[in-house]
């Protein structure tokens, strides 16, 4: 969704490259079109109204990680089939084969 806005060029920059849609979090696009400048997130339906920072969205999406993290710890000592997958190893078909029941 486009937004028209008169902004200066230089400030057209900064926001383009330090904030994002503070609905859906895309990359906020600064352009320009016959009908003046516009401030786009490229989502067609976005209906959001404002701007966050690249910070603020990378520290939510650290924020839920680490929230993901203590729930799967919990889970696993709570369910015995919740078991960590050591990813360092490669494993055979076989054994893939084997730990999947087949």
């Amino acid at each position: 969704m486009k937004r028209y806005v008169k902004l200066e060029r230089n400030l057209g920059m900064i926001i383009q490259n330090g904030y994002r849609c503070a609905g859906c979090w895309n990359r906020v696009i600064y352009g320009h079109d016959p009908n003046g400048d516009f401030l786009s997130c490229g989502t067609e339906d976005c209906r959001s109204v404002g701007l966050v920072t690249n910070w603020f969205v990378e520290h939510r999406i650290q924020w839920h990680e680490q929230r993901a993290r203590e729930a799967k710890e919990v889970l696993r000592q709570s369910f015995d089939w919740i078991v960590a997958v050591n990813r360092t190893i490669p494993h055979s078909r076989e054994i893939n084969l084997q730990q999947l029941g087949f």
